[in-house]
């Protein structure tokens, strides 16, 4: 029997933000646009609509892991390649 973990790991629910006051409402996936109240009691009365507020998309861990690593950094780690030895007549080293 599953328990209730997977209600916690999947967030389905969606951010809404009004332009005009940034409160912000979270709501179930179902609801497909939403009016915001902050501008009812002004004169005249106007609707607001809120905007839906999109996440960013979550990596799997290994790639933010690669992310973090500046490029400077990876390359001061690379070791040289090793030196190959002359023969010393002039002519280059067999592979």
């Amino acid at each position: 029997m599953k328990g209730p973990g997977h209600r916690h790991r999947f967030d389905v629910r969606r951010v809404w933000e009004c332009p005009v006051c940034k409160r912000r409402v979270l709501t179930s996936g179902r609801i497909v646009h939403l009016e915001c109240d902050c501008s009812r009691t002004s004169t005249p009365p106007q609707q607001v609509w809120m905007r839906l507020v999109e996440d960013m998309p979550r990596l799997p861990p290994a790639a933010v892991a690669e992310e973090k690593v500046p490029a400077q950094a990876a390359e001061a780690t690379t070791p040289p390649p090793p030196a190959v030895p002359d023969s010393g007549d002039g002519a280059p080293a067999p592979a």
